[in-house]
């Protein structure tokens, strides 16, 4: 995938979203800044979008939203919202995606390892992050949401394992590749 001659703002909900795709994309060779929206406040996100443009032009915009446990139709609102409260120029240049549950299903999706414990793909488990803990925990070791482990474990995933199994990933990069 070659992205390096386009810009793109990434606005994620979490600290561990931003980790992982930051760590995620350096090693795709993605010119990128990703904003942390911190809470689900529309008006907020479409500020900072709003902020952001001002002070450096993105080719494209991404607005990335976990579904948990919420109705997928709740989260497309949301994620209207947002679109409609920008000016057309913005608007235009700004996708959304739902990950399906959280940015954990895509983790457990990029180890062979943990994956291969489970008995169906991450993209369909109702708590990503609680297995995923438990399956780290099995082997030694410890998850918690935060940068910096989300980063360490974006550098070390799988990013070919992910993208064949988790579709919401995949639906991501086709975005960053989208000429729109």
């Amino acid at each position: 995938m070659d992205c390096r001659d386009v810009r793109i703002l990434i606005i994620v909900e979490g600290q561990s979203d931003k980790g992982f795709l930051e760590a995620v994309l350096k090693r795709l060779n993605v010119e990128f800044k990703i904003l942390q929206q911190r809470g689900n406040r529309p008006e907020k996100a479409a500020r900072m979008i709003k902020a952001e443009s001002e002070r450096s032009y993105f080719d494209k915009i991404i607005v990335v939203k976990d579904l948990h446990k919420l109705e997928i139709d709740l989260i497309d609102e949301h994620l209207n919202e947002i679109k409609r409260l920008l000016p057309q120029d913005l608007r235009s240049r700004t996708k959304t995606l739902i990950v399906r549950r959280s940015i954990e299903s895509w983790i457990l999706c990029g180890f062979r390892e943990l994956k291969k414990e489970l008995d169906r793909n991450p993209e369909e488990l109702d708590d990503p992050e609680a297995v995923l803990k438990e399956l780290l925990q099995r082997k030694g070791r410890q998850y918690f949401k935060s940068w910096g482990k989300a980063f360490h474990m974006g550098k070390e995933a799988d990013i070919e394992e992910i993208r064949a199994n988790c579709r919401t990933f995949d639906q991501f990069l086709s975005l960053m590749r989208d000429p729109q």
